[in-house]
């Protein structure tokens, strides 16, 4: 009797299968083959198979890679002046996608530092008494009345 359906059981096989075109193709366009589980079933097997979700993740880093590549390509096959908007929003938008999948590697580096300087280093110093600290939370203080304490 044919099996009907998507496969369901995870495999060595399918799970290298999955990896090897994670690559180049997003999981949704994967699992629209007849022959790939759904993407639900891969999800679960992430939490299933551990080692399986490292290589997908090597494997999204790579596709974030290949993506970024093409940003040059797609960039110098605009030689039409007419149609320079229609390529600057779809390298926007890649440029931004890539940003939101890799943060680290392809998003916006924004460093912050406070610290004052060498010879000047920023200090704070901040001293709550405890009848401050009660104050606070409204909590009466015996021999001390709410509005005494500042």
């Amino acid at each position: 009797m044919p099996v009907i359906g998507r496969p369901t059981s995870y495999t060595e096989d399918l799970a290298k299968e999955i990896i090897k075109q994670r690559m180049d193709k997003p999981l949704s366009r994967i699992c629209k083959a007849e022959s790939m589980p759904c993407r639900a079933t891969v999800y679960n097997w992430f939490n299933d198979y551990p080692g399986f979700l490292d290589n997908y993740m090597r494997a999204c880093e790579i596709d974030a890679d290949n993506e970024f590549d093409e940003l040059i390509s797609l960039a110098d096959e605009c030689d039409d002046p007419t149609k320079a908007q229609i390529f600057k929003l779809r390298i926007d938008t890649r440029k931004w996608v890539l940003s939101k999948r890799l943060p680290l590697k392809y998003g916006d580096k924004i460093h912050k530092t406070i610290a004052g300087d060498q010879d000047n280093p920023i200090q704070h110093n901040h001293t709550v008494t405890p009848e401050e600290a009660l104050k606070e939370r409204g909590i009466p203080v015996p021999g001390v009345e709410l509005e005494d304490v500042e």
